[in-house]
């Protein structure tokens, strides 16, 4: 469903990607619904670019990239709000108290370009769609979970099944 694309000048941590992959994965499940199997995030080391704000070289180059399904009932705010809560993820799971320029997040951006996608063997919904899509497709779920699919049990029990 969404795809999130984490650039990184600063060296992360295992550590620090798993926290914020399941700092990003849970406010975007919070705010549309989506489940975790259907949200994918990167990791993309960009360290060998050179970053530049205009004609200044900059210390940061850490970004998160944020493409989502487009339509659907998501308004302005509702995009701004996830901005806001991307930026605050990490400064929590990669700044925290270490104020290293380099460290710091020098931007996020959402955009609305996903108009047709296929994930695990799903056409997936547009945007809003989701919950019934989910029930829709609950057999075949079930079935990849039944023949050992550990994505399809977690989802399952994600969705209380």
């Amino acid at each position: 469903m969404p795809f999130y694309e984490v650039h990184h000048c600063a060296p992360l941590t295992r550590s620090e990607k798993d926290d914020l992959a399941a700092r990003i994965t849970q406010i975007h499940k919070s705010a549309f619904g989506a489940p975790s199997l259907f949200i994918s995030i990167t990791f993309k080391d960009i360290s060998g670019c050179d970053f530049y704000a205009g004609p200044n070289q900059q210390a940061s180059c850490n970004r998160i990239f944020a493409i989502l399904r487009t339509g659907g009932p998501r308004t302005v705010t509702d995009l701004e709000n996830l901005s806001v809560a991307l930026s605050e993820a990490w400064q929590d799971s990669i700044v925290r108290n270490n104020t290293v320029e380099a460290r710091s997040l020098s931007g996020v951006f959402v955009t609305r370009s996903i108009e047709a996608l296929m994930e695990h063997g799903f056409l997936l919904p547009g945007a809003g769609k989701d919950e019934e899509w989910l029930k829709q497709n609950l057999p075949r779920f079930q079935k990849l979970a039944d023949e050992g699919s550990a994505g399809f049990q977690g989802l399952l029990k994600e969705l209380g099944h």
